[in-house]
């Protein structure tokens, strides 16, 4: 061995050593990276079985209280009965909405928000407002339109008419023959707003009805109409109004169908309304332009006869059509029953 030799082994050795040591690190980060990459996919897989969990279960936006699921369900069994027996009895339903022209005082020449000015209003005479909206994108026949009563601050009323075709849905039900929807909208003056809102509610718990006569028919709105519903501005969320009060002492003796297209209707209106016993059609979660396409998505669901995630389903698929850049969940996640 020559003097240098044990100099070069012991460098071997270190060398040895020290591969050894990162091939031992390199072995416990690998071991670490599969238990996180174990860890992760776990959980993955249990967050995939809890949302196909809650979509089998129904319409995720549904409460989770046992209690109200209950009650929900019952009601909507009532609110099918309703109309299977209004249709066999009728052939026909009606459906009444009350809107508010939108006002802005502050900027008094906003042709769109004049509070007495239905013609251009947002909610009423301009492109997507109902009285625009329904006749022409929508398909909806206009059989009526007058300048309401003046007397009650209602500026205009238009009645439109769509005929529902046997679908598989309403043939489910024992319904194969074609049946008339009736749709009276209401526009009320943008300085009684609170009013406008609460008729839904006086309409149905004190059952006052409003007879048009047209079509060849003597037609029963308001409080006779299966579904009632308001769409304009919420006025609650700036000072909350009990909207069961105005109806008082008046109770609901038959089911209806019960809508409210307004930012945060859920928050302030769902849960008095639900323990007044009205049936839950649509109400939101977040803002919401009170355009009529959203009214219109309601009004296709009961067409058909989709009566369940139909109704948030079909407003949140006109809502995406019309507000570009909003996808299919986001529009759906805006919506609550």
């Amino acid at each position: 061995m020559t003097p240098n030799e044990p100099d070069k082994l012991e460098a071997i050795e270190k060398n040895l050593a020290a591969n050894r040591m990162r091939r031992a690190q390199q072995g416990v980060i690998a071991v670490a990276i599969l238990l996180v990459a174990i860890v992760v996919l776990f959980s993955f897989q249990k967050e995939s079985n809890d949302e196909q969990t809650v979509e089998e279960s129904g319409d995720s936006s549904q409460p989770f209280s046992v209690e109200l699921a209950a009650r929900q369900s019952r009601q909507a069994r009532e609110f099918e009965t309703l109309l299977i027996d209004r249709i066999r009895r009728d052939g026909y339903l009606t459906v009444t909405v009350h809107t508010a022209l939108l006002s802005s005082p502050e900027n008094a020449n906003d042709q769109f928000r004049k509070a007495d000015q239905p013609d251009t209003n947002l909610v009423w005479g301009a492109l997507y407002g109902v009285d625009t909206h329904f006749p022409n994108a929508a398909k909806w026949k206009r059989i009526l339109t007058d300048r309401g009563n003046v007397n009650s601050h209602i500026l205009r009323r238009s009645v439109f008419k769509k005929t529902s075709r046997p679908t598989e849905h309403w043939a489910a039900r024992g319904i194969t023959q074609p049946f008339d929807v009736y749709v009276l909208a209401l526009a009320w003056h943008g300085d009684r707003t609170l009013d406008a809102m609460q008729a839904p509610v006086r309409d149905a718990l004190c059952h006052i009805e409003r007879t048009i006569n047209a079509d060849g028919r003597s037609l029963q709105f308001g409080g006779d109409s299966v579904i009632l519903g308001y769409a304009g501005e919420n006025i609650l969320l700036d000072e909350y109004v009990d909207p069961i009060a105005a109806a008082h002492p008046c109770k609901l003796n038959e089911i209806r169908g019960i809508f409210y297209l307004c930012s945060r209707s859920a928050v302030v209106l769902h849960m008095p309304l639900i323990d007044a016993g009205f049936h839950s059609i649509l109400f939101t979660r977040g803002n919401l332009p009170p355009e009529a396409y959203t009214i219109n998505g309601i009004m296709d669901a009961l067409l058909i006869g989709d009566l369940d995630r139909g109704f948030t389903d079909s407003a949140a698929a006109q809502y995406q059509r019309y507000q570009k850049g909003v996808d299919m969940e986001k529009a759906r996640a805006l919506f609550y029953r």
